[in-house]
């Protein structure tokens, strides 16, 4: 038998180069996908978050400003309206409850304090699973 001795092809050898050489760059573009998911999770459970506070702080702050009465007594808000109807705000467990109803969950720490003539209220959310937390303030001036 004659053998041809001008026959191109790939070798053993280069066919597991390529092989390895391609599974690196495989494994760097899932690494770098895998990297940019999971931060932008991270970003959305923090923007939820933070959303879901600023919510609430609003929430309360408009009632406080329409409000005929205002008393501050260990972080409860009671909230007297010029129809005799009164609510309460305060910190259950990890919930802020308007009355009996649950506002928003998942809070860490929810203070309120009469400083003069404003109200200062602080919400602070429970750490995520990064380990983030956000804590939001505002103040409501009151008129005399």
């Amino acid at each position: 038998m004659w053998v041809k001795k001008d026959i191109k092809g790939i070798t053993l050898v280069e066919l597991i180069i390529a092989m390895t050489i391609a599974s690196i760059a495989v494994a760097a573009l899932y690494s770098i996908f895998s990297y940019g998911l999971r931060n932008f999770h991270s970003q959305s459970t923090s923007a939820d978050n933070q959303a879901n506070v600023r919510m609430a702080l609003n929430f309360i702050g408009r009632e406080i400003r329409k409000a005929d009465k205002v008393e501050i007594n260990n972080n409860v808000i009671k909230v007297t309206h010029k129809n005799g109807d009164i609510v309460r705000y305060k910190q259950v467990g990890s919930d802020i409850r308007r009355g009996d109803n649950p506002l928003i969950d998942s809070i860490e720490s929810f203070t309120a304090t009469l400083e003069g003539n404003h109200i200062v209220l602080t919400v602070e959310s429970k750490a995520d699973m990064y380990g983030h937390s956000i804590t939001l303030s505002s103040e409501i001036f009151i008129r005399e």
